[in-house]
């Protein structure tokens, strides 16, 4: 069976499909790989092959397809290659740190004085008093 083949860049070819039932049975990969055959600048892996809108699948036939002759067409799309990702560069080291002197002999503040003891409770004893000793 023959096939009009379309490309998005606007090229038109045809192509001869053979196999069972006039070619009815051929799958769409196995129509691939004759494209593929017929212009090399079309690979078959990146191809994706459409009729009446609908991007067929590898498992489907020519004739479930409805391709039935040279007046019907499929448009032939290569999906570009998707890159990896590229993994980000590596961020870039810090600077080295200053060497830190040593820390200056710091001053404390004075601590703020302690809160006035209680005054003792007031003796009840009956010791006598101690004088205090005459200034010299």
């Amino acid at each position: 069976m023959k096939v009009t083949v379309k490309t998005l860049k606007g090229g038109k070819f045809v192509i001869d499909v053979v196999g069972g039932n006039d070619g009815a049975d051929a799958s769409i990969g196995e129509v691939k790989k004759i494209i593929e055959i017929a212009n090399p600048e079309l690979p078959a892996a990146n191809m994706k092959l459409i009729k009446s809108g609908k991007i067929l699948k590898d498992t489907d036939t020519v004739g479930s397809a409805g391709i039935a002759g040279p007046t019907d067409f499929l448009v032939c799309m290569i999906a570009k290659v998707k890159k990896p990702p590229t993994p980000a560069p590596p961020a870039p080291a810090p600077p080295p740190a200053a060497p830190v002197a040593a820390p200056a002999a710091s001053v404390a503040a004075p601590a703020a004085p302690a809160a006035p003891a209680a005054a003792p409770a007031a003796a009840t004893t009956s010791a006598a008093p101690v004088e205090a000793a005459p200034p010299a």
